[in-house]
């Protein structure tokens, strides 16, 4: 991935880059205890360097690579189901072959296939991954649609990471406790619960602005530093590291909107939010994207030491 990169910045963006991955705490967490969002994180910065690749190239070969990578990568890790079709209009700004694109669907769906067909013949209906757990989402975000409004999501983000104290907000605030509620023996497993995700999508429907509201203050939820259970010292730096990291990325926006081959990660960041902000966000979802963030914030602060250098 960084060498595709190095063709695109300077060596001291790809030396901030490696600053940035080094100190940032989270990516230790990852490796050593988060097993989907990290092999999520391979598969989708594998994915992204194929498609970068052929950015460069026009070749065939990085697109079979990316078709066959967001293939498993959709299987793996469900939310990331719907990123090839939300990059088509980027490879129509690429001028990618028709050829090309057809290609690049169709080895995604012959990735999903098989094991769609296994489901479908499983569950007896249609189904290519999470056949009963989007049941828990919808039911627990229709229940925060029709309770938690106005600034109440402020309130929920106050008690789940400053004040730990969740008797003064209301129980929708926690996706867990809604869940557990509603399932205490564990997740759905029978089409009977799938009733629950329907009733939880008409309840989306019937408190449409409120349900779009909490959408909004949970792109800061996805946000937040991922502190956990690691101790003080490691939540403190990671505080830091986060507070750096989304510096630089401010920085860097500039180059982010304006040069088509970022658009990748521009694309990618966008619908990682745009999904977990919708299913509800939590920061450790954020940990699959989360090189797209290194290299905008590295980009960030090498033109603010190409500013301070013009300025002396």
């Amino acid at each position: 991935f960084l060498s595709e990169c190095s063709r695109l910045v300077t060596r001291r963006v790809l030396s901030i880059f490696w600053v940035l991955a080094l100190f940032f705490p989270p990516a230790y967490y990852i490796i050593l205890s988060l097993n989907r969002e990290l092999l999520s994180f391979v598969l989708l910065l594998s994915a992204a360097t194929c498609l970068l690749s052929y950015r460069r190239t026009h070749a065939i070969r990085p697109m079979i690579g990316g078709g066959l990578l967001l293939g498993l990568l959709s299987l793996f890790y469900s939310p990331y189901l719907f990123l090839p079709v939300f990059l088509l209009p980027l490879l129509l700004i690429w001028r990618t072959r028709f050829t090309h694109i057809a290609i690049f669907f169709a080895l995604w769906l012959l990735v999903l296939f098989p094991w769609g067909l296994r489901n479908t013949l499983e569950v007896g209906r249609p189904c290519i991954t999470g056949c009963y757990r989007s049941a828990v989402t919808w039911y627990v975000r229709g229940e925060q649609a029709e309770y938690i409004r106005g600034l109440t999501p402020l309130r929920c983000l106050w008690a789940e990471y400053i004040s730990r104290d969740w008797s003064v907000v209301p129980p929708q605030c926690s996706f867990n406790a809604v869940m557990h509620a509603h399932w205490p023996k564990g997740l759905p497993l029978s089409d009977e619960d799938r009733v629950s995700g329907i009733a939880g999508q008409q309840k989306i429907l019937a408190n449409l602005p409120s349900y779009l509201s909490y959408s909004v203050f949970e792109i800061l939820e996805l946000h937040v530093p991922y502190v956990n259970e690691w101790g003080r010292f490691y939540n403190i730096f990671t505080v830091l590291g986060t507070v750096i990291l989304y510096l630089g990325c401010l920085f860097g926006l500039r180059r982010l909107f304006t040069d088509r081959t970022f658009w990748l990660l521009l694309s990618i960041m966008v619908y990682t939010v745009l999904v977990f902000i919708l299913t509800d966000a939590t920061p450790r979802y954020l940990m699959p994207a989360i090189f797209c963030y290194f290299v905008v914030g590295a980009t960030g602060f090498d033109r603010l030491f190409v500013f301070c250098e013009r300025t002396k």
